[in-house]
Formats: structure tokens, sequence, C-alpha cells
């Protein structure tokens, strides 16, 4: 229970009597304004769905807001080496500033619950069975997009708050477009309307709530290993492989269970998109140094807990697409199970080679060298070269006119040289 000495400590401030006051009052006042204009409307219904509203206005924009700036600020303040000080474990750290920081935005949402039971006597668009889904999923979408603000709040380096401010923001839009999508996908034939998954058909609320909750488990645990790495605590090798292959098995599923045909090949490709887009941004925001790297290769106690993030995630990823492969997806999918990892192993292997080099900004330079990779070559293949079938050899791209071999060939070039020259620097940082 150490994490409730983090919520009570938070308490002190974002729950003080004035506020209270405050809050209660303006809640009131603001329902009881809009139950009197209900009452004069000539349309029936409508409560529920402007007080559902309300709290998701609460939760997913100011709780969200409070929550993504909780580690930041602290960091800012100087304060959070206090917390390191403390017998609190991360989990209790990142539990307290999950429940703790947003704690203002959990009562004016809890003071409009008894208006919102109000508007369940109403007629409304859910229908009279849709209400209770409709709540547990802004229940689902707040856990999902909080926890996903801890998560900024905890890789977030900056001091500059109004940065970190805007990422919290961002989330908090993402959550409120998430929602409503959500419940609109909800409303719509909802007897009939199923989410195929594997041998499975769903229910799109019993689908969705589960999914969102356990994005945001894995979302919180993401902060809380966070929070961790500034506690000293140990690495695990198994965190973002063991991600990876959750997210690729549940991309998977959206192909249905047939594994036959288009719906095979739809599955594939998402599972492949999402990883990799995934394991970039890993790749970006856990940043391991000249220091790590000599670490890892000179002592052997800890050595494979120690394993750089990327290359452990690369690694599973090279494991997902083999898996891919046996599922039998169609020739031009199959070629990409290759091409695209190995492109991505490339600029994986350069962005570590920005920051060996101890570049003041390796991840900015890394993303514009890369993006100048990606951009200028196909443009000058294409004015200097009449057969665009040598994209292959510069981007991954499919060549109909080449054999599998002769395709994917220059994404293995690609891959070999940069990891030579990273294997080059690193070599010099252990001599």
């Amino acid at each position: 229970m150490g994490w409730w000495a983090e919520v009570y400590r938070c308490s002190r401030s974002e729950l003080r009597p004035a506020r209270i006051w405050a809050g209660l009052g303006a809640i009131s006042l603001l329902c009881a304004t809009i139950v009197t204009a209900a009452t004069k409307s000539t349309r029936d219904g409508g409560l529920f769905e402007t007080f559902l509203g309300i709290q998701a206005l609460l939760l997913l924009l100011y709780g969200t807001h409070r929550v993504s700036v909780s580690v930041s600020a602290e960091r800012s303040d100087r304060t959070w080496d206090f917390q390191r000080l403390t017998p609190l474990s991360s989990f209790d750290l990142a539990a307290g500033k999950l429940l703790g920081a947003p704690l203002y935005a959990y009562f004016l949402a809890a003071s409009v619950l008894p208006w919102l039971f109000w508007g369940m006597l109403e007629p409304s668009m859910f229908g009279p069975m849709g209400t209770l889904p409709a709540f547990l999923c802004l229940l689902a979408v707040a856990y999902l997009t909080l926890s996903t603000g801890l998560m900024v709040s905890a890789f977030s380096e900056t001091h500059d708050a109004g940065t970190v401010s805007a990422g919290g923001g961002m989330v908090g839009f993402a959550g409120i477009i998430l929602f409503y999508s959500s419940v609109a996908t909800m409303t719509v034939n909802q007897s009939a309307l199923q989410i195929p998954f594997y041998m499975m058909r769903v229910p799109v609320g019993l689908f969705l709530i589960p999914s969102y909750l356990a994005f945001g488990t894995w979302a919180f645990l993401a902060a809380k290993w966070r929070i961790g790495k500034d506690l000293l605590d140990p690495g695990r090798l198994w965190r973002l492989p063991a991600f990876l292959i959750f997210t690729a098995w549940y991309a998977l599923g959206w192909g249905g269970g047939e594994f036959s045909g288009t719906s095979k090949t739809l599955g594939s490709a998402a599972a492949l998109v999402v990883c990799v887009f995934l394991l970039f941004v890993s790749a970006i925001i856990n940043r391991e140094g000249a220091e790590h790297w000599k670490l890892w290769l000179t002592e052997a106690q800890g050595r494979a807990d120690r394993t750089p993030v990327w290359l452990a995630g690369w690694a599973t990823l090279v494991l997902i697409c083999a898996l891919l492969g046996l599922i039998g997806p169609d020739r031009t999918l199959a070629r990409m199970l290759i091409i695209v990892p190995a492109f991505l192993g490339r600029d994986l292997c350069f962005l570590q080679w920005c920051r060996l080099t101890e570049s003041r900004q390796p991840e900015a330079m890394a993303l514009v060298f890369l993006a100048l990779g990606y951009a200028l070559p196909p443009i000058l293949v294409g004015v200097l070269a009449s057969d665009l079938g040598w994209f292959h050899w510069v981007i991954p791209a499919l060549s109909e006119k080449s054999s599998f071999v002769a395709n994917v060939f220059p994404s293995l070039i690609h891959l070999g040289v940069m990891a030579a020259v990273l294997r080059a620097r690193v070599g010099a940082l252990v001599r």
C-alpha cells in the first residue's frame, strides 16, 4: 500500500477545501442549468449523453493534462530526486501518480455521477441497455489515456513544462476522439455488430473495452519501468519483446480466424506495420549511449538484462516476421517480411551510431538523415533512371521484375554495411 502515501501527498494540494467547494458548486450549477434547459426543450432525452460528455472532458482532457505533467514537473522543480530517496517502489510511485495527480479531475467527474444517473432515467440514444456499456467504455478509455499521459511524463526528459503539457493535451484529444468514435460504433446496430477476432465473433463493446484496458496496462507498465530506471531498478530483457509479441498477436487477430485469402494478408500486414512503428518509437525514447554499451559489453553479470532495448526489439521483430512467413502470406508480403525488418535494422543501427558519436541531438540528427535517405534517392533515381525497378536498391520497395532473392538482397546489403559501421564504432569504444 505504499502508493497510498503518494496519493495522500497529492491530495494535500489537489483537494483543498476551497477547490472542493468551488468545483462542486460549479458542477452543480452547470448540470442544473442543463436539466432546466432540457425540461423546456421539445426534444426528449439527451441528458445522459450530455453528462457523459462532461465526464469525458474532465477525465480525458483535464485529468490527462494533470497526470502528464506529474513526473516532469517534479524533475523541473528539482524535487524528483527526493522521491528516489523514499522507500517507495517504482510501482508505488507510478500508481500514486496515476491515482493522485488527477485527483481533482476524479472528484469533478464523480460530482457529475448523480446527474448521470438522473440522465439514465430519460430516453437515450444508447437505448435502455446501452448506457452502462457506454459508461464502462469511458472508464476504459480514461484508463488508457491517463496511463499514456503518465508514460509521456515519465519518458520526458525536457524541463520545458509547456512541451510536456502539449504532449499530454494531444493524448487527451486523442482520447476524446477514441471515446466518441467507440460509443458511436457501439450505438450502431448493437445486437448485430460483431468484430471478427481469430475464431470468434465478439460484440463490439466486449471487444473494445478489454482492448483499451489491455493497452492501458501496457502504457502503465512502461511508465513504471521508466520510473524504475530513475530508481536504479534492474532492467529486464523481456519487456519490449513481450509487448511486441502481444501487439502482433492482437493485430493479427483482426484478420479473422480463417487465415485465408485477403484477411490473412491484411492481418499479417497490420501486425508488421504496427510492430515496426512501435519498435522505432521505443528506440527513439530509450536513449542508451556509450556508457550503457560499455557496461553491456564489459560486465558479464546481468548482461542479458542490459541488452539495448532496440536490439532486443529488432530480434523479436525478426522472429515475428518469421512466424508470419510460416502462416503463408502472398508473394508480395513474403518479400516485405524480409525487406522491412532489414531496412529498419539499418535505421536503428544508424540511430545508435549517432548516439555513440556523442552529438548534441543524436535523435534529431538521425531523423533528419533518415528522412533525407528515404526521400532523396527515389527522387534522384526517378530523374536519372527511366526504369523505376531500381527503387528497391534505395528504399524498401517491391520489384515485380526481379526474383525473390534479387528483390530482398539490396535490403540485406544496407543492413550489413550499417551494422559493420556500428560495430567498428562500438569496437573503438571498448578498446
